[in-house]
């Protein structure tokens, strides 16, 4: 679904019995929000964005979408 290059990625540890939404709000959505600036501010002095391939070796096929989803 998603072979295209890498702009900006980063970590978090997920916290035993941490349920989704807690994550997101304690980690994922500031961490995102961190990571639009920094590339932001990368394509301002750059004039483009980075760009890293992706690791291969962790790729993982989806199943196929139907169009009602």
């Amino acid at each position: 679904m998603d072979a295209g290059g890498i702009v900006m990625q980063e970590w978090c540890f997920v916290k035993k019995g941490e349920t989704a939404r807690e994550l997101w709000e304690r980690a994922l959505a500031p961490l995102g929000l961190k990571l639009i600036a920094k590339a932001i501010d990368h394509a301002r002095h750059h004039g483009s964005l980075p760009s890293e391939p992706q690791d291969e070796q962790f790729a993982t096929s989806a199943p196929a979408l139907s169009p009602s989803h």
